[in-house]
């Protein structure tokens, strides 16, 4: 938080910081800063301006004030003032209090919003002090009085200037003596107005910084720690890090004492508060004793000689002052295990108690301590079982019962009689008078108390009631009872998890009290009956019952609660915990039972923004209304429970909304209700009698969420409408379907119709093969014998009407008949030299000129002649139409010995393709050029042939030639390496595992290319690759994301088809895989620039 410099305190008990990071608010429980962009500035004074929401902020860039009902922060205008520490009121003006401000510049006056220079003489004003007729003026160089707008140095005699004492930090008034305070520099000064006279107090050599009245004396607030000055008696509180209750910091910028009488002090870490106990109070164990041990209090008592005994977890303290612990400590013991001076048989203490000798008995875990008072010692004993011979070392509880007998119980299933004057006198062992065993199904007693000649035993069976005479053991109830106490009337209590139990005097069940657990659930650590009321504690409540009723409940501060103990002497009430105990008066629950605390409303968020009332404080709130969408609220309410009155514990509900009760265990968190619906609710606190009792209401808000806008008249027209509007959706979805299930009908019939018409082509084909195949196969023969022209004529017209059998029949499925073809050995350099000839008139058209370069006419090659002859076309053709106009294109047919392979070779000088298609162009789908000029790509069967008879393909390019070449292998050892006229050509081509991947996703679009929920994720399912692979491969091999190349391979598909002529175009449609028409048509026409009927009809 950092230091703070001043604090106030307004009219609903709120408190007021100014620190060095803004305006802040403490309302006991939680530090609010009020942290808008001007606020959150150092500010060394506060006040508040009497009739108006303003809080006046002097800081050091000047003053300022903080609008409480619009909660904005504006700086006051119409001056340079800087510097501002201090500020005071003086009687009003025409009805308007005066405000004096004193800075570094001077004095000034606000008045009306303006702040206003009144007198420079005295400079760096350090406190201002209305004496009525005129104003105190304390300043780093002197006091000053200013009166009826004349302001005059005061001469101080008797203050020494160089010590410092003449830099005056704070002025009050001694009504008593008529003369003021002095805060300097250099100690406390007392000034008499009338003889101007000053003498020095005892307190001198520190640099006070603040003075504030309390009580009969001073606080007195300075560099070294805080000061308490009362008739020349000083007090000096510092920081001590083995007290936590100590001041946090020693430099102290003020003090400040509240409407609770809490002394609230503005240190430089924070806030520090000496609380004004009310109810009850905290004393550490290091105050009671002045020594820095631990110890877990878990028994205390008081004994006939006025000593209070602490015992638990570290020994056991005898502290020998009477009355309250909380006056001046006297002489105390602090009794432990192995200690030389003050030893314990044992430091867990169990019980302590008193006989009626007088003699204090200490029960530990190691038999038991008898005090000797004499020596102030503790003397060891150990009682011995008198059936077994064993020694009883766990005394868990000491009783006397009505003839002077001591009963215990320890470890084990019995209770031992011991008598007491016999065991004082026995050296160490001790044979007890008298054992009775408790049965065999109960182990343990933790508690016994004598009721005449009965005794109670809480065991860990229940409650046992024990009749001394007869040694008779009855069960009075089953289950855990926690503790166990005796009233006034010789009236048992058990107290268990499921509420309390009242017995008579003969065992008979008087009353039982249901906790409410639904609401307040814990262990119970303690029990004991005061007069009439029964107080039952647990770790963190106490709660009193009384005559049929819960009287009122208490949480305990800052402590967690072990044991509780009746002070009947002191009429207190002590309860123990962890290295302290808490000191409560007796009378307590009479003023709980008649006390309403004053619950406020702190701080409310609605949708984790602080809410804007209009009141200006939410403190005022009594309702609020809300949007429908301003519906998850956070409250947080206060007690102020700085004078640790922790007046009580509180549950609470909101009505119209969940209508249960909900536990509040504590102040500082916060009550949050997140969705509420719109709605009227009322958000109830009550305080908490005791063990779910609801007790009287301490707060009540009314919340009104309205409702939203859909839920008005005319919303529900619309939704009217809106229900007409869905029919008719549902109406159109309908006949939406039943389209639907009419075009997948007329899909199914048109695939079938398809697949009948692809079966008939194909075998058709087949035919036509195999009859081509033998005039084929016999021509090439005689080609080679004579009659050269008629036959290369018929030749070329076979190998024409192979090309239209394959473009206009085949569907795709040539390799099926190749695979069962024979295979022909003929000359393949004259086979393709007439091939090459017969494009002749062809290339002439597009002016290109055909050559021949190296040439060998004695290569014979075995091959299927169908399958030749389509590839040897292709090869040509595709390279004469991917030609520009004038180009040269010359074919070449030639043996590498290098590499065993024969080499078919095509260059262009002039080639339409771009280089970064270069390296696709033998792949079935690949944008090469205008898609528009309908140009066949049929160089994917040349890679075929190549593939399937161990042949190669590759491109180079050498300038501006272009080489596409074929090679086939001789033998099977065929490199890659070209002949020697390539060698110096830059070979252009894919990497195969790239080409590899290629083929496989071309292959998989085409078997599922009817498919029309076949996507990228079906795709990378198909062929096992991951989506960024996937997308990284294809945009590399063809500028095309998977979507795009999937669209693409089918448009081109539907191209083919097209161009064939032998199916229609919604067939054609259904056939790639497209379902609507309309948008096929709108992709057709992106890719192609026409519509699939004009581009069939130019086909």
């Amino acid at each position: 938080m950092g230091p703070v410099y001043d604090v106030v305190q307004d009219e609903n008990g709120l408190h007021w910081l100014a620190t060095s990071k803004g305006l802040c608010t403490f309302d006991g429980y939680r530090f609010t800063p009020l942290t808008d962009s001007a606020s959150s500035q150092l500010f060394y004074s506060l006040s508040f301006n009497p009739g108006s929401h303003e809080v006046l902020m002097g800081g050091k860039n000047g003053l300022f004030y903080y609008d409480r009902k619009t909660r904005k922060t504006h700086q006051i205008n119409g001056s340079k003032a800087t510097d501002i520490r201090t500020i005071a009121y003086a009687p009003t003006m025409n009805g308007m209090p005066k405000i004096f401000v004193g800075g570094h510049e001077g004095l000034y006056l606000y008045h009306q919003g303006k702040l206003k220079l009144l007198s420079s003489l005295p400079k760096d004003i350090f406190c201002l002090f209305n004496a009525g007729k005129g104003l105190y003026i304390g300043t780093l160089r002197g006091l000053y009085y200013y009166s009826r707008g004349v302001c005059t140095k005061l001469e101080l005699p008797g203050i020494d200037k160089e010590s410092g004492a003449e830099a005056i930090s704070s002025i009050d008034w001694d009504e008593e003596t008529g003369h003021f305070w002095l805060g300097t520099f250099h100690g406390l000064f007392v000034y008499d107005p009338y003889r101007h006279h000053v003498t020095p107090t005892k307190l001198n050599n520190i640099v006070i910084k603040h003075l504030e009245k309390y009580k009969e004396g001073l606080l007195i607030s300075s560099d070294d720690g805080l000061y308490t000055y009362n008739k020349n008696s000083i007090g000096h509180y510092v920081h001590d890090s083995r007290i936590a209750s100590s001041i946090g910091n020693d430099i102290v910028w003020s003090s400040f004492v509240d409407k609770d009488h809490n002394i609230i002090l503005a240190t430089d870490l924070g806030l520090s508060i000496v609380h004004n106990h009310g109810v009850c109070s905290f004393t550490s164990l290091f105050d009671l004793t002045h020594l820095s041990w631990g110890n877990n209090i878990q028994c205390l008592f008081r004994d006939s000689r006025h000593a209070l005994w602490i015992g638990g977890s570290g020994g056991v303290i005898r502290l020998s002052f009477p009355g309250h612990p909380m006056k001046e400590v006297g002489g105390s013991i602090w009794f432990r295990q192995n200690d030389s001076n003050h030893p314990l048989p044992h430091n867990h203490v169990r019980c302590i108690t008193e006989d009626s000798n007088h003699r204090v008995w200490v029960s530990t875990d190691i038999g038991i301590g008898l005090y000797d008072q004499a020596h102030g010692k503790i003397i060891p004993k150990m009682i011995v079982d008198p059936e077994t011979g064993l020694n009883v070392p766990w005394i868990y509880d000491i009783i006397e019962n009505s003839k002077g007998q001591l009963w215990m119980t320890g470890i084990g299933n019995a209770l031992y009689a011991v008598d007491a004057k016999g065991l004082e006198k026995a050296p160490y062992h001790y044979r007890a008078l008298k054992k009775i065993h408790f049965g065999h199904d109960i182990h343990t007693a933790w508690q016994i108390i004598a009721n005449h000649d009965q005794l109670w035993a809480r065991t860990d069976q229940g409650l046992v009631s024990v009749y001394l005479k007869k040694g008779s053991i009855k069960v009075m109830m089953r289950g855990q009872v926690e503790y166990m106490a005796l009233d006034s009337q010789h009236h048992l209590w058990a107290a268990s998890q499921k509420g309390l139990s009242e017995y008579d005097e003969k065992g008979r069940v008087i009353r039982k009290v249901t906790f409410n657990n639904s609401i307040q659930q814990a262990r119970i650590v303690g029990l004991v009956a005061i007069k009439d009321e029964i107080w039952i504690l647990t770790p963190s409540i106490c709660s009193i019952y009384s005559k049929g009723q819960w009287k009122g409940a208490l949480r305990i501060p800052g402590m967690k609660a072990n044991c509780i103990y009746d002070d009947k002497q002191n009429d207190l009430v002590y309860i123990g915990g962890n290295n302290g105990m808490m000191t409560l008066s007796r009378k307590w629950g009479e003023r709980a039972y008649k006390s309403s605390p004053h619950l406020i409303l702190s701080q409310l968020f609605v949708n984790e923004r602080p809410f804007n009332a209009k009141e200006g404080s939410v403190m005022n709130l009594k309702e609020i209304h809300l949007k429908h969408n301003d519906n998850n609220l956070r409250m947080m309410l206060s007690d102020f429970p700085l004078n640790e009155a922790a007046t009580g514990i509180y549950a609470y509900q909101l009505k119209g909304f969940d209508n249960q009760w909900h536990d509040l265990p504590d102040l500082s968190d916060a009550i949050v209700y997140n969705g509420l619906p719109h709605g009227n609710y009322t958000l109830q606190i009550n305080r908490l009698h005791g063990f779910g009792d609801t007790g009287n209401e301490v707060y009540k808000l009314d919340i009104t969420i309205e409702a939203p806008w859909y839920l008005s008249w005319w919303a529900k027209i619309c939704y009217l409408a809106i229900l007409v509007s869905i029919l008719v959706v549902i109406v159109n979805l309908h006949l939406a379907r039943r389209r639907v299930k009419q075009e997948r009908e007329a899909r199914h019939h048109a695939m079938e119709e398809s697949q009948k018409q692809m079966s008939f082509y194909n075998s058709l084909s087949a035919r036509l093969y195999k009859g081509l195949e033998h005039v084929m196969s016999g021509l090439a023969r005689l080609m080679e014998k004579g009659n050269q022209k008629e036959l290369e004529a018929i030749g070329w017209q076979t190998t024409l009407l192979n090309a239209n059998v394959r473009q206009a029949l085949d569907m795709g499925k040539m390799h099926d008949y190749i695979e069962k073809g024979d295979l022909v050995v003929i000359n393949i350099a004259n086979y393709s030299k007439n091939v090459l000839m017969s494009m002749k008139d062809e290339a002439s058209s597009r002016k290109i000129n055909l050559n021949m370069g190296e040439w060998d006419n004695s290569i014979f090659y075995p091959v299927n002649i169908i399958e030749w002859d389509a590839t040897i076309f292709i090869f040509i053709r595709s390279v004469i139409l991917y030609s520009e106009e004038g180009a040269m294109v010359t074919f070449s047919i030639c043996q590498d010995q290098g590499s065993k392979c024969i080499l078919l070779s095509l260059t262009s000088n002039k080639f339409r393709v771009a280089d970064d298609a270069l390296p696709h162009f033998f792949q079935r789908y690949s944008k090469l050029g205008d898609e528009q000029e309908y140009l066949p790509q049929d160089m994917y069967r040349v890679k075929e042939y190549a593939d399937r008879n161990k042949a190669h393909t590759a491109i180079f390019k050498n300038g501006e030639d272009i080489t596409l070449q074929l090679s086939l292998p001789i033998t099977d050892a065929m490199k890659e390496e070209g002949n020697d006229s390539q060698r110096h050509s830059q070979l252009i081509e894919i990497d195969p595992a790239d080409e590899k991947l290629m083929q496989e996703i071309t292959k998989a679009i085409e078997d599922h290319i009817s498919d029309s929920e076949f996507n990228v994720t079906k795709l990378q399912e198909t062929i096992g690759i991951g989506s960024k692979l996937l997308y990284r491969k294809t945009k590399q091999n063809t500028g095309m994301s998977p979507v795009e190349f999937i669209r693409y391979v089918r448009m081109k598909q539907a191209a083919l088809l097209l161009s064939q002529g032998k199916f229609s175009v919604s067939s054609v449609m259904y056939m790639v895989g497209f379902s609507n028409s309309g948008y096929f048509s709108k992709c057709f026409q992106k890719e192609f620039g026409v519509t699939p009927t004009q581009y069939k009809r130019n086909s």
